[in-house]
C-alpha cells in the first residue's frame, strides 16, 4: 500500500472518529442547545461534495472515507433536528 493511501485512510479514520464524542454526549443528554445546524449542515454540504469527487477521479478511499464521515454528520444533524422538535 502506497504512503498517500494509507495517509489518507488514517485522516479518514481520525475524521470519523472525532464525531463520536459529540454523537455520544448528544444521545445520552438528549440535548441539542449548544449544536449549530448550521455549521454541521455547511460541514455536511462540503463533505458531499468530496463523496461526488471521490467518485469523480474514481478515488475509493476518498468516497468510503467521506460517505462514512457524511453519514456520522447526518446523525448529528438528524439529532439535533429531533431533540430540538421534542424540547419545544
Amino acid at each position: 500500500m502506497e504512503f498517500g493511501t494509507l495517509f489518507g485512510i488514517i485522516a479518514g479514520i481520525v475524521l470519523i472518529i472525532a464525531y463520536i464524542p459529540q454523537i455520544r454526549k448528544t444521545y445520552r443528554l438528549k440535548k441539542t442547545d449548544e449544536i449549530s445546524l448550521g455549521l454541521f449542515a455547511m460541514v455536511g454540504i462540503g463533505i458531499a461534495m468530496w463523496v461526488g469527487y471521490g467518485l469523480y477521479i474514481r478515488d475509493y478511499i476518498v468516497f468510503t472515507m467521506n460517505l462514512l464521515l457524511l453519514g456520522f454528520n447526518l446523525t448529528v444533524v438528524a439529532m439535533k433536528i429531533i431533540y430540538d422538535r421534542k424540547s419545544s
